[in-house]
């Protein structure tokens, strides 16, 4: 108690509080990193590596701070993707055979499974074609991630989605269930203004598209 006594008594831009800060910070960051990539930190150990890097006498190499620094983002990135990988791709596989064992989905041999809801009249698209369509992409679970009116060519979309298309005609509907490696794969996509994530890495998605006639 005394230390949190001195501590409100003191100026707020003393070394005390921006230490406190410092250390809260560091934290919040050690939490985070537990709770985002699953990697356990012993802080113990991490605190005594601070405390004897910023007593030094001598700072470290640049270039080998550096080589650090991308040696945890690779042992961080690396467990961010196994973590994803065990969350989405059994639940997608099984996702995905449910729609062919109980719906009566298609599954192609480059492992899409699709349903023709609305078969459409005329010749199918081709990778040719500018197809206007209006489509509503969903996680596995239902929830909606994107949904839209627009103008697609087989060449500017992920490998599933075209595929899709080209199981259209002029006002043909389908759904279809793209596994990871169909749609955003082991890289996913997150939100260019945020950072966060759209989609996950290997996660199974699901398309309804309508093509206008």
């Amino acid at each position: 108690l005394s230390g949190v006594r001195y501590g409100f008594d003191v100026d707020t831009n003393s070394y005390y509080m921006q230490g406190a800060g410092i250390g809260m910070n560091l934290k919040q960051t050690i939490m985070g990193i537990s709770e985002r990539y699953g990697i356990n930190i012993d802080e113990r150990a991490f605190m005594l590596e601070l405390v004897k890097a910023a007593t030094a006498d001598e700072r470290k190499d640049e270039n080998e701070l550096r080589q650090m620094a991308t040696m945890l983002d690779s042992i961080t990135r690396a467990a961010e993707a196994q973590r994803m990988r065990a969350k989405h791709e059994a639940a997608g596989i099984a996702y995905l055979q449910e729609r062919v064992d109980k719906d009566g989905y298609i599954k192609t041999e480059s492992g899409m499974a699709y349903k023709i809801i609305e078969a459409g009249e005329g010749a199918n698209f081709t990778d040719a074609d500018s197809i206007q369509v209006t489509y509503t992409g969903k996680h596995i679970d239902g929830e909606v991630f994107d949904s839209g009116t627009q103008a697609f060519k087989t060449s500017g979309v992920v490998p599933g989605f075209a595929e899709a298309l080209k199981l259209l005609k002029p006002g043909g509907k389908i759904v279809a269930v793209l596994p990871a490696q169909l749609a955003y794969g082991e890289n996913g996509q997150r939100n260019r203004m945020t950072g966060a994530w759209g989609i996950e890495p290997f996660e199974t998605l699901v398309f309804e598209i309508e093509a206008a006639k």
